[in-house]
C-alpha cells in the first residue's frame, strides 16, 4: 500500500509541474519586456528575470522537458533584444539581476546579453555599492557578486541575514508582507538554492531557529489568503532541510494542499484563494498571476524531482 500511495503522488506531483509549467510556456510571449514611459525599466524587466530565475533553479536540479525548453528560448531571445549594458549603467539598484541573468545563461550554454568584464568593472569601482539597500537585498547583491566575483562573498550573508526581521528577532505578529519575503529571499540565498546546508553559513543556535520559524510562521501564513507568500515557504522548507517530524509532515502537507487548489486545470495559480472564481472564469490576467505561478512550479517541480518525505 506505501509503494502504491507513493507512486500515486509521484504522478501528481509530476502532472502539477507539467501543468503549471505548460502555462507559464503558453504565456511566454508575456515575458517580453515593454517600455512604458509610466513604469521604471526594472519594472519591465521583473516578469523576464523572475523568469530566469525560476529556469536558472530548475537547471539546478535538472528539471528539463518541452516547456522549459520553451520558455528558455524565449527568455534567451527576449533577454539578446534588452540593452542590459544601458540599464546597469543608470540603475545600481538593478546590478543586483546580474547574477540571475548570467547564471541562467551559464545554465544554457550561451554567451551572456553583456559582458562579464563590464560586470566586475561595475563591482571594482564601487558602482554596485553606490545606493542605500535594506538588508536582504544586500544579501541580493552579495549573492550576485559570490557567482560572478567569487564565492568568498557568500561570507558575508549572515551579516546581512543579522539585519533581517528574523535576525533582529522580531516577533511573528510584527511581520509585515515584506518581511515575510526578506526571510524567504534570505533562505534562498543562504542555501544557494537549495545546493548548499544552511548550517555550512549559520550557527547550529541560528540554523536551528530558522527552521523553527520556518515551520512556525508557515502555520501564520495559512491563516491568510496570500498563496505566493505560502509557496515561498514551502520552497524554503526543501530548501534549508526543514526536519520531517510528524508534526511538519502535516502542516507541510496541509499547506501544500492550500497551493494546490489555487491551481486550476489550466496550470494557472492564483496569487489568493478569492480569486479562483475569476481564474476559472477565465477573468484573471497575466500579471494577475504570473509570479504566483512561477512560485507554484518551482514548488511542485522540486517536490516532484526531489520528493521530500513530509510530501511524499
Amino acid at each position: 500500500m506505501g509503494y502504491v500511495q507513493r507512486l500515486l503522488s509521484s504522478i501528481r506531483l509530476k502532472h502539477l509541474s507539467s501543468a503549471t509549467l505548460r502555462w507559464l510556456a503558453e504565456h511566454s510571449d508575456d515575458f517580453r519586456v515593454e517600455a512604458a514611459a509610466s513604469r521604471s525599466v526594472l519594472t519591465q524587466i521583473k516578469p523576464l528575470t523572475e523568469l530566469m530565475l525560476l529556469l536558472g533553479v530548475l537547471a539546478k536540479y535538472d528539471i528539463r522537458n518541452e516547456h522549459v525548453s520553451r520558455l528558455s528560448d524565449r527568455a534567451i531571445a527576449e533577454a539578446n533584444e534588452f540593452d542590459w549594458h544601458r540599464h546597469f549603467s543608470f540603475d545600481a539598484s538593478g546590478a543586483t539581476i546580474l547574477g540571475t541573468v548570467a547564471e541562467f545563461f551559464a545554465a544554457n550554454d550561451v554567451e551572456p546579453p553583456f559582458e562579464l568584464d563590464f560586470c566586475r568593472f561595475l563591482h571594482t569601482s564601487g558602482y554596485l555599492e553606490g545606493m542605500d539597500r535594506v538588508p536582504y537585498r544586500e544579501m541580493d547583491r552579495v549573492h550576485c557578486l559570490a557567482g560572478l566575483i567569487s564565492p568568498e562573498y557568500a561570507k558575508e550573508l549572515p551579516m546581512w541575514f543579522a539585519g533581517t526581521a528574523f535576525g533582529r528577532r522580531q516577533h511573528y505578529t510584527r511581520y509585515t508582507i515584506d518581511d515575510l519575503y526578506s526571510l524567504t529571499h534570505a533562505a534562498f540565498y543562504l542555501s544557494n538554492f537549495g545546493t548548499r546546508d544552511v548550517a555550512e553559513v549559520l550557527d547550529a543556535e541560528t540554523t536551528r531557529r530558522l527552521h523553527n520559524e520556518l515551520v512556525e510562521l508557515t502555520g501564520v501564513v495559512m491563516r491568510s489568503d496570500n498563496i505566493d507568500v505560502l509557496g515561498e515557504f514551502l520552497i524554503c522548507w526543501i530548501f534549508c532541510r526543514v526536519p520531517d517530524t510528524p508534526l511538519n509532515k502535516m502542516l507541510f502537507r496541509q499547506a501544500f494542499e492550500r497551493v494546490v487548489s489555487a491551481t486550476i486545470s489550466s496550470g494557472e495559480t492564483v496569487a489568493a484563494l478569492r480569486a479562483l472564481p475569476r481564474a476559472q472564469a477565465g477573468q484573471t490576467t497575466f500579471n494577475d498571476s504570473y509570479h504566483t505561478t512561477l512560485v507554484a512550479a518551482l514548488l511542485f517541480s522540486l517536490a516532484a524531482k526531489e520528493t521530500p518525505a513530509y510530501a511524499a
